[in-house]
C-alpha cells in the first residue's frame, strides 16, 4: 500500500468511526434523545469510536481461529456476539459516567438494542472491507497466462 492508499484507508476508518456517532447523536437511540445535544455527542462519539476499535480487535483475534477462517458467516456471528457484550458494558459505563442518576440499567432489552446497532455497524464494516478487498484485487497486476507468480 502506498502513502496515498494508506491515507484513503485511514479516512475510511475515520468515517466508519465518526459518521455513526454523529448520526446517533442526531437520532438519539437508546433513549438518549431525551438528553441535551451536547451530552448526546459526548456519549455517542466516543462510544462509537470505541465500538469500531473493539470490532477491529475482536475481528483480528477471531481471524486467528482456524475453524472461523473457513466460515465467514460463523466468524461474523461470533464477532457480533462478542462485540455486543463488550459494547453493552461500554454503554453502561459511559452512561453511568455521564448521566449517573439517569444511567441506563442493565437489561436484556439493552443487550438486544446494542446487538441491533452492533449488527448494523458490523454489516456496514464488512461491506466496506469487502469493497476495499475487491478494489485491491482488481488493481493488482495480473499474471500473464502460463507465467508462474513470484
Amino acid at each position: 500500500m502506498d502513502a496515498g492508499e494508506r491515507a484513503r484507508h485511514r479516512i475510511r476508518i475515520l468515517l466508519l468511526m465518526t459518521v455513526p456517532g454523529l448520526l446517533f447523536t442526531l437520532l438519539g437511540p437508546l433513549g438518549t434523545y431525551q438528553i441535551p445535544f451536547f451530552l448526546r455527542f459526548l456519549f455517542w462519539m466516543p462510544t462509537m469510536a470505541f465500538g469500531a476499535l473493539a470490532g477491529w480487535g475482536v475481528t483480528v483475534l477471531l481471524s486467528k481461529a482456524a475453524f472461523l477462517q473457513k466460515n465467514p458467516a460463523l466468524h461474523f456471528a461470533f464477532a457480533a456476539t462478542a462485540i455486543t457484550f463488550i459494547m453493552t458494558a461500554v454503554v453502561l459505563f459511559v452512561s453511568n459516567l455521564l448521566f449517573s442518576s439517569q444511567s441506563a440499567p442493565f437489561s436484556l432489552m439493552l443487550v438486544f438494542y446494542v446487538g441491533i446497532i452492533t449488527l448494523a455497524m458490523s454489516a456496514v464494516a464488512q461491506l466496506a472491507i469487502g469493497r476495499e478487498r475487491r478494489i485491491q484485487k482488481a488493481s493488482a497486476p495480473s499474471t500473464p497466462l502460463g507465467a508462474t507468480p513470484l
